[in-house]
């Protein structure tokens, strides 16, 4: 099954101010993919949201836990 995960800047903020923060984001998706199985069929990154389209490995595997991308100091 696949799923559509969204996120927006609150009161439409920026999330993303410069290129550097989108790369930054992509980094810890990717650190994130190495502990977390999950395939990404498609994303989308703007400046004040996010899209991905998740296929999971196995039923379950999308949990509360599993969307805690957060970026980190140093990330």
């Amino acid at each position: 099954m696949l799923f559509h995960v969204l996120n927006r800047g609150v009161g439409r903020m920026r999330l993303f101010l410069k290129d550097a923060d989108f790369e930054a984001f992509e980094r810890v998706i990717g650190k994130t993919l190495v502990t977390r199985s999950m395939r990404i069929c498609a994303y989308s990154l703007m400046s004040n949201h996010w899209h991905f389209v998740l296929w999971p490995e196995r039923d379950g595997d999308l949990g509360k836990r599993t969307l805690s991308w957060r970026p980190s100091a140093g990330a």
